[in-house]
This record gives C-alpha cells, sequence and structure tokens, in this order.
C-alpha cells in the first residue's frame, strides 16, 4: 500500500519537482548555445541589403549566401552528430561554438563578396554542429514526462537569439554599421567555459559506453546505421519533415526584415519593433507548442500548428498596412514559428541512442539543405514580376501545406524511454 500510494504521489507532483539541478544546467547551457547561434546568424537578415550595396551585388547573390550558409550546416551537422555518437556530447558542442563564433568575428572584416561567402559557408559549419550535439545532450539528461517542455524550451531559443540581434542592430548598426554586428557575435565562444565547468556529460550516452564496454564491442558508425535496415525508412521520413519545417521557416523569416524596409518602408526604430513582436509570438508559440505535444502527441500538434498558421498570411506579407502586418508578424510568429517548439523531442524519439546524435543532426541540416534554397526561390519570384510580399505568401503557403501532409504520414513518437538501446 506504501509502494501504490508513493507513486501515486509522484504520478501527481508536478514535472518540475523531479529536474535535478545538472539537468537544469544541461537544459540551460543548450538553450543559451542555440540563442547565440541564432543570435549569430540573425545578423545576416538584418543586414542582407546593406552587405549587398557595400560588395555591389543583388539581393539573388545575398539569398545565395543564405542558401550555402544553410547547405553548409548539413556538413557540421552529419560529421558532427556521427562524432556525438561516438565520443560523447559535449566535447563536439564546445567546439562546435568556438567554430561558428570565430568565423562570426572574421565575417565583420570580410574585404569582398567573395570571402564573405567562404567565411559564411565556414560559418553554417560550426552552426549545424551546434544543434547535432546540444540536442540530444538535454534530450537525453531531461525526464521522460516533461520532455515536451524541454523541447519547447530549448528550440525557442532560437527566437530569443532573433531578438537579441534585433535589440543589437537597433543600438549598434546606425553608429557603427553591419560590421561591428559581426564582431560581437564573436561573444558566444564564452559559453564554452561554462558547459566545461558546470555541464555533464548525457546520462543515456555513458550507459551505452559502459554497455559496449562490458559487453566488449563497439558501435557501427552511427551515419552507417541510419542508412541499415531498421532506420532507413525512419531517417527518409524525418528528412522530409525537416525539409517542410525548414522551407516554412525560412519562407517565414529570410526577406521578412527586406520587406519591412522595402514596400513597408519603415524606419530602423519601426522595423526593430515589429521583429521584437514577431518574436515575442515566436517565443510564446515555442513554449506552448512543446508543453500542448505532451497532451495531443507530436504528430497532431505539427499539423493543428501548420494548418493554422496558413490563415495568418494574408496579413503576414500581403497587406502594406502597417497595423494588420504587426498583428500577422506576431500570429504568425506564434503559429508558423512556433511549431519548431516540438522539434527536438520529435526527432531525440524518432532515433534510438546510438544513432541520436547523427539521426536528428543529419534529419535537421538535409532539412536546413532543403529549406536553403527558400531565399533563393523567392528572390526569384520576386524577379518574375511578383512583390516580394506576394513572393513571401505563396512559399509559405507552400511549405505549411506540405509540412502537415508529411507529418500526418508518419508516426507518433512521443512516450520513448531513453536507454543505453533506445
Amino acid at each position: 500500500m506504501d509502494l501504490t500510494m508513493a507513486m501515486g504521489a509522484r504520478a501527481q507532483a508536478p514535472w518540475w519537482s523531479e529536474v535535478t539541478p545538472d539537468q537544469r544546467r544541461t537544459l540551460l547551457a543548450a538553450w543559451a548555445g542555440w540563442v547565440l547561434d541564432a543570435f549569430d546568424f540573425t545578423i545576416l537578415l538584418l543586414v542582407l541589403g546593406n552587405i549587398a550595396g557595400t560588395f555591389g551585388v543583388s539581393l539573388v547573390a545575398m539569398g545565395a549566401v543564405i542558401t550555402g550558409t544553410l547547405f553548409c550546416r548539413l556538413i557540421g551537422g552529419v560529421l558532427v552528430g556521427t562524432w556525438a555518437d561516438r565520443v560523447g556530447r559535449r566535447l563536439p558542442l564546445m567546439v562546435s561554438i568556438i567554430a561558428f563564433s570565430f568565423f562570426e568575428l572574421l565575417s565583420g572584416f570580410a574585404p569582398n563578396y567573395t570571402t564573405f561567402l567562404v567565411l559564411r559557408l565556414l560559418f553554417g559549419v560550426g552552426m549545424g554542429g551546434e544543434w547535432a550535439a546540444g540536442t540530444p545532450l538535454a534530450m537525453e539528461s531531461w525526464p521522460q514526462r516533461s520532455r515536451g517542455v524541454a523541447s519547447g524550451f530549448l528550440q525557442g531559443g532560437w527566437p530569443v537569439g532573433y531578438l537579441l540581434a534585433t535589440i543589437v542592430y537597433f543600438v549598434v548598426f546606425p553608429m557603427w554599421g553591419w560590421r561591428a554586428l559581426f564582431w560581437i557575435g564573436a561573444l558566444p565562444a564564452l559559453l564554452v567555459l561554462y558547459i566545461r565547468r558546470r555541464v555533464p556529460e548525457s546520462p543515456v550516452w555513458r550507459a551505452r559506453r559502459e554497455k559496449l564496454r562490458r559487453e566488449g564491442r563497439s558501435d557501427q558508425v552511427s551515419l552507417l546505421r541510419l542508412f541499415g535496415p531498421d532506420l532507413i525508412g525512419t531517417t527518409l521520413h524525418a528528412f522530409l519533415v525537416m525539409g517542410a519545417m525548414m522551407f516554412s521557416y525560412y519562407a517565414i523569416s529570410s526577406f521578412w526584415p527586406t520587406f519591412l524596409s522595402t514596400e513597408l518602408h519603415l524606419t530602423v526604430g519601426q522595423k526593430t519593433l515589429f521583429l521584437v513582436l514577431l518574436n515575442l509570438g515566436s517565443i510564446a508559440g515555442y513554449w506552448t507548442a512543446g508543453p500542448i505535444s505532451e497532451r495531443l502527441g507530436r504528430r497532431t500538434t505539427l499539423v493543428l500548428f501548420a494548418l493554422v498558421g496558413l490563415a495568418f498570411i494574408p496579413w503576414y506579407a500581403l497587406t502594406l498596412n502597417h497595423t494588420q502586418v504587426l498583428i500577422g508578424g506576431m500570429l504568425e510568429g506564434a503559429i508558423g514559428v512556433g511549431l519548431w517548439g516540438v522539434a527536438p523531442a520529435y526527432l531525440a524519439e524518432r532515433f534510438p541512442t546510438a544513432a541520436r546524435g547523427a539521426g536528428p543532426g543529419a534529419a535537421y541540416h538535409v532539412g536546413a539543405a532543403i529549406g536553403s534554397f527558400t531565399p533563393t526561390l523567392q528572390a526569384l519570384f520576386h524577379r518574375g514580376g511578383m512583390s516580394l510580399g506576394q513572393s513571401i505568401g505563396i512559399t509559405i503557403a507552400m511549405a505549411l501545406v506540405a509540412l502537415a501532409i508529411v507529418v500526418a504520414a508518419g508516426p507518433e513518437p512521443r512516450g520513448r524511454v531513453f536507454s543505453a538501446e533506445a
């Protein structure tokens, strides 16, 4: 009777009561890495037009910079994810943060377009590695029954980083220009000191390593395992889901700051306000989608958010009314971007421990490679005669419909228990 009562009391206890200090520090470190990753990437989006003017190139050329950066995330995600399955999650996470911070700094010194492009490609490799190592570290360290909550908080670091970049842009850009923004972007490297001293290795990864040691065997290279008979279906489906999610995110975010400047003719202060509200909406969406997915399931939540997001496209990009665009930005941020709060838990639960670095890392960044063509596609639609707002609207619609269909065709992963084998 006492045991039954104890189990019942534990089941009724609030989820946060079972979270340990180590688990909180681990989630906070992974979240901070993602915040700073987003900060560094978003700086580029805010000053695309200014950099194009400095180097004398077109917006299509700058769209190619975004495309190349996102494509190189695939290299970082695959290599670092595979490495994280072999040596643990902490070291690859720290190396990735140092790498993207270093190339962000150098981007501010680029003398011409070609040099800038190469530096952004290298930045993309480090950027991809951060998520591939940080996400399994956080998800494997967190209690199972509130994994969706941690997922929403973790992925919600992205709009926080976007918001920080927007604020820094407002303060720094008018006085110092675009190069200073990239110099400030080197500061995330300091996070490595905290991770090294305060964040433990994933207990699930450690358990698997110990199990393999006792049995005198080693794992197959996790990247190869993704395409073996037991995981090939999961891998390909995860690629499609992440491709649709990335397509939708970059359709929403890539040229919207430029749309605010060139079609709504906002001042720097007005543009900053719009971007701040977009990201406040996104933060609310991320932190809501994750917990909702604990009740409705990961699949249902993703489909629901994708379909609702279609309703806000007209006010987001198909009108020149400032008030409507402002409201549309908050709503599309909360729903169209907020659905990403489910992604860390969804991907971590689709793959076993032996491939939880390579699997989500490859899927997330194959998705980024697919989504990387979105800015160029939008620029080509614009060049072909559409307004910039129309090109944004049609690509968002294409992406959200595709996402709903692809996710609905797959399984529900919620509830997977992480262990040395699973």
